[in-house]
């Protein structure tokens, strides 16, 4: 307490200084705390006054030349700064400091098996290697080495059980290792200590899910929220796992507890609707999914489920609304074009069809199905040649799809090519018995045409 006030008490003095122009000494402490307090802050340019002060003032001291490298790494100034520490290293060869921040520079020019040389270097002098492991751990992870990431994020964790950070690292590297059962040997071993520990049970619920241990996912999650009833976080992974495994009531009421708690997600009103929609609770399910959207419009998964919401339960015609509000957020989105251009389609909206399956082709589609409705849809609005060519242009594309082959047949035929159309439909059905009944709807003439002699 009596730092802090010490701390207030010296940036005060210096922005006293700074309004009146008087010039007030500082010991070196206190301009090391004033010039990492404008650092933290944002402040630069003021770091930067302080730095000159303390500079005037203490003009060889090391920890100020040390502060002004720092100052530079931050601002980016990587050259600058390497400078600096060069000359101070010739100075104090064995500063451990020095090698921090030389590994702090490399780093951020990817340059990381060099930065662990200087870390490395720094853990041989350190009387307290905390920081050290740390940013060891870092660098290690960086270069997807996992193995050794997680021995140093161990030695944190071994040292400080609140060390949520290097726990997260861990827990981490275990799962690119895909070692989840040492993750949770590691959580255990925590809970030992601290039973009551709602980030090491929440955590360890996670990875009862990654390996399909769902009760025991549940039991854990439980325990995070006796730790912590307001861990908003246990309260929504029980609520997947219980959708997840039918028990939609369940579910949505851990949702809904969640929401008591945090300001309401488009995320969790999304989750809430799909439960909703799985018991055919439509209306509230549709209020829910409205709600997503309107908290979040850049949710793409939300308009997603409305919109397959409202194809699901037949109601095309609203599924467009949502899909056209949607377009003009995306307009580029090749998936939702193909989707309005097939429910177009569906309600008999040929020209409208053709427009959005078009774009969607444009974009870059290459789906089978928006090729052949893009077809169907010229089709439909009697553009032959039209048709053709695009069924030719399908072809190229899918040449194995037995469907193409029929829709080309069927346009020269209705170009009254009679004889091209019965010789390729004589070629499709040596491949197929018969063509498929929702061909049959555009090209009803077949039949009469193949009995022709």
């Amino acid at each position: 307490m009596e730092n802090s006030k010490n701390f207030e008490s010296s940036v005060n003095r210096f922005e006293n200084m700074l309004k009146t122009n008087e010039i007030f000494f500082f010991d070196v402490q206190e301009f090391e705390n004033i010039i990492h307090y404008y650092i933290d802050s944002g402040g630069i340019n003021l770091a930067k006054k302080a730095l000159k002060l303390a500079n005037d003032q203490h003009p060889f001291n090391i920890e100020l030349t040390l502060l002004k490298s720092e100052l530079l790494i931050f601002e980016g100034s990587f050259d600058k700064a390497l400078l600096i520490l060069d000359s101070c290293e010739k100075i104090v060869p064995n500063n451990h400091e020095i090698f921090i921040q030389k590994a702090t520079i490399l780093s951020k020019k990817n340059k990381h098996r060099l930065a662990i040389n200087y870390l490395e270097k720094s853990l041989d002098l350190s009387e307290d290697p905390f920081e050290i492991w740390t940013l060891l751990g870092m660098e290690h992870m960086r270069l997807n080495d996992y193995t050794n990431a997680k021995r140093y994020f161990n030695f944190c964790v071994k040292r400080d059980i609140n060390d949520y950070q290097s726990l997260y690292n861990i827990i981490y590297c275990y799962d690119q290792l895909k070692e989840f059962n040492n993750s949770i040997t590691l959580l255990n071993g925590i809970l030992e200590k601290n039973p009551y520990n709602e980030i090491a049970w929440f955590e360890l619920g996670k990875q009862y899910i990654k390996i399909k241990k769902n009760k025991e996912a549940l039991g854990a999650f439980d325990f995070a929220i006796i730790s912590e009833e307001k861990f908003v976080g246990a309260y929504i992974e029980k609520g997947k796992i219980l959708e997840k495994i039918g028990k939609l009531h369940e579910a949505i009421e851990n949702f809904e507890i969640s929401l008591q708690f945090e300001d309401p997600s488009s995320f969790i009103y999304s989750k809430i609707g799909q439960c909703h929609q799985k018991i055919k609770n439509y209306k509230i399910a549709a209020k829910f999914y409205k709600k997503s959207i309107t908290l979040d419009p850049s949710n793409f998964d939300a308009w997603n489920k409305i919109i397959d919401f409202y194809i699901e339960i037949y109601r095309y015609k609203k599924a467009i609304f949502y899909l056209e509000s949607f377009l003009k957020i995306d307009y580029d989105n090749i998936e939702s074009w193909e989707k309005i251009g097939s429910l177009y389609l569906k309600i008999n909206f040929y020209s409208s069809a053709k427009d959005a399956l078009e774009k969607a082709i444009k974009l870059g589609s290459l789906n089978k199905k928006t090729w052949t409705n893009y077809i169907d849809s010229l089709l439909f609005l009697k553009k032959w040649e039209a048709a053709y060519v695009l069924a030719e242009e399908a072809k190229k594309h899918f040449p194995l799809d037995n469907s193409i082959d029929y829709r080309i047949a069927g346009c020269f035929l209705k170009m009254g090519e009679y004889l091209k159309a019965k010789n390729y439909f004589k070629n499709f059905t040596k491949k197929n018995n018969k063509a498929p009944n929702s061909l049959k709807k555009l090209f009803p003439e077949f039949s009469n045409v193949v009995k022709k002699k």
